[in-house]
């Protein structure tokens, strides 16, 4: 049984100006997105997201590098670039549970990368006569995949 279930969809549109931009360097960017967002959770026990984001970015005047490139797409890069990824999250119990979480992203001038991690964690509640109920919350990954760059 689908205790919660949703999709969201959005189109985000902006403009961003170079105001420090020197000959030959680019002057501003026109930024178009498209993302969209899923959540299913079943008997409050299985909860899934998942998001995935199309855009394009035009980059006005010369060539963009460094910083101001990223400043200017919003870390995307000029042209079309594609993020997608999900999660999914089983609560073993009261004080544990399991998730793994996958990241994928296809920038428009770059080689497409893929992220994963399967991990658990949970909450240990305990009680102090003088504090009250304390919380302590802790989350290990089990079979961490690391990220290209590292």
């Amino acid at each position: 049984m689908y205790s919660c279930r949703f999709v969201k969809g959005s189109v985000v549109y902006g403009r961003k100006k170079n105001r420090t931009a020197i000959e030959g360097q680019a002057t501003g960017a026109t930024v178009f997105r498209l993302p969209v967002d899923a959540r299913f959770a079943i008997a409050r026990r299985l909860q899934l997201t998942a998001r995935a984001e199309r855009s394009n970015v035009a980059v006005e005047g010369g060539s963009a590098t460094g910083l101001a490139a990223f400043e200017l797409t919003d870390g995307r890069g000029a042209g079309t670039s594609y993020l997608w990824g999900g999660t999914l999250q089983y609560t073993i119990n009261a004080f544990l549970r399991a998730s793994a979480t996958y990241d994928g992203r296809a920038p428009a001038e770059a080689p497409t990368l893929h992220r994963a991690d399967v991990g658990h964690g949970g909450v240990l509640r305990w009680c102090h006569p003088l504090a009250g109920a304390t919380l302590l919350h802790w989350s290990l990954p089990i079979f961490p995949v690391p990220h290209p760059s590292t």
